[in-house]
């Protein structure tokens, strides 16, 4: 009932039409279209994204207060400081009938560019070390920003990140999103999943018939999707064969092979390792990864003793156990 009143408090059609003019089409999600739009006030650019409600509500009884719980985390996120530079900022949100559907309206900041998966895709050749040190630290500082914040994505892959015309790297949707101790449901996209967010694995093993809950294991789960994404960048393919490699706790195979760019320091191998590890106790934080790109000279293996220290224990694997 909160959910639904939080979505009634919110402004209707007329002060929405007497704010936007909506320009052209963008493009389509699984629960709405989203629009290029301008503030008739202030004359700016804005996204505008219409998401049924009706359609939202037959996802599931918790699909309401997942949504307003994601304009909620977002309208957090952007009243913090420096916000244009990590992620898309929220601007408002209206409530109000399309074509006799019940509608939420999301205006967001409009973002000029492409998304990684788009970028990747259009590479000719390999993007060099140094570029790849620069995107790397750049999308790491916008994790950064959204870890600091109290927050997880958890739905970390190429198509949620974009690149300005400018160059700046930006995170979007905040779906799936969690904030503090309300990372608790099951998320994330199946191919940018850690083993230990495995549905099948849980289904599989009824002793193991829990995933891990929490702020920590949601960060680490962010981790290990960024790892993807970065390996993707550095090779124009995933580090997995299949669903199932991961599943079964596959480590990726290194080098690269596929005529891409082969990496002979080992600094990346070593990254790599530790944001694609298996086990999320050894996996780096995101603090660990800047630090590794900011000094990469300093690309040594920590003792198990050390990573332990520097990292809560959030799982046990060999007994399936989630604390």
């Amino acid at each position: 009932m909160q959910s639904y009143d939080y979505l009634n408090n919110l402004s209707g059609f007329d002060d929405f039409s007497m704010t936007y003019n909506i320009i052209h089409f963008i493009g389509k999600g699984a629960f709405g279209k989203t629009y290029y739009g301008w503030n008739k006030i202030n004359n700016m650019e804005v996204a505008i994204k219409f998401i049924n409600i009706d359609f939202f509500k037959t996802r599931s009884k918790n699909a309401i207060p997942q949504l307003v719980s994601e304009l909620k985390n977002l309208q957090q996120l952007s009243f913090r400081p420096n916000c244009s530079k990590f992620v898309v900022c929220y601007i408002e949100a209206f409530h109000f009938l399309v074509d006799q559907n019940d509608t939420l309206v999301l205006i967001t900041e409009y973002i000029n560019g492409q998304n990684l998966a788009e970028y990747i895709s259009a590479q000719l050749s390999p993007i060099l070390p140094e570029k790849l040190y620069e995107i790397y630290l750049e999308i790491s500082k916008g994790l950064k920003y959204i870890h600091e914040s109290g927050f997880a994505h958890r739905d970390i892959k190429p198509d949620n990140i974009m690149i300005t015309v400018q160059g700046q790297l930006k995170f979007i949707d905040f779906g799936m999103s969690c904030f503090m101790d309300n990372c608790r449901n099951y998320a994330g996209s199946k191919y940018f999943n850690p083993p230990e967010f495995n549905r099948r694995l849980m289904i599989d093993d009824p002793q193991k018939n829990i995933f891990p809950t929490g702020l920590l294991a949601a960060q680490a789960h962010d981790i290990f999707s960024l790892g993807i994404v970065f390996y993707m960048l550095a090779t124009g393919v995933a580090p997995y064969e299949n669903w199932t490699d991961i599943m079964n706790k596959k480590l990726p195979i290194f080098p690269y092979g596929d005529g891409f760019l082969q990496f002979t320091n080992g600094d990346f191998n070593f990254l790599f390792d530790r944001m694609l590890h298996m086990d999320p106790n050894i996996r780096y934080n995101i603090f660990q990864v800047i630090n590794l790109l900011e000094n990469p000279q300093k690309c040594v293996t920590i003792s198990n003793q050390n990573q332990v220290q520097t990292s809560k224990q959030l799982i046990n694997f060999e007994l399936g156990e989630y604390l």
